[in-house]
């Protein structure tokens, strides 16, 4: 079962990530400027900015991660020979 499991997710890990980083190119740069102009630091613009603007893009990587494992056969049936 832990095969099958880092199988799955490498499988999947670069597709999400290039929703991410299609996600991270979305957010303006000015949110970020003028947070650096009101004082925030690296750490509370990733918090106040960053993961609330991510957060539709999470969601969609989820869902649609979810319903690609809930139609995973093939790779299962392969590693184990049918279960044998």
């Amino acid at each position: 079962m832990p095969a099958i499991i880092v199988m799955a997710v490498w499988k999947n890990f670069g597709y999400n990530m290039i929703i991410f980083i299609a996600g991270l190119q979305n957010i303006p740069g000015e949110l970020y400027e003028a947070a650096s102009i009101d004082g925030a630091g690296r750490l509370q613009q990733f918090r106040s900015i960053t993961l609330p603007m991510l957060a539709p893009t999470t969601l969609f990587v989820s869902i649609i991660t979810m319903i690609g494992y809930f139609q995973l056969f093939a790779e299962p049936y392969v590693m184990t020979q049918g279960g044998r």
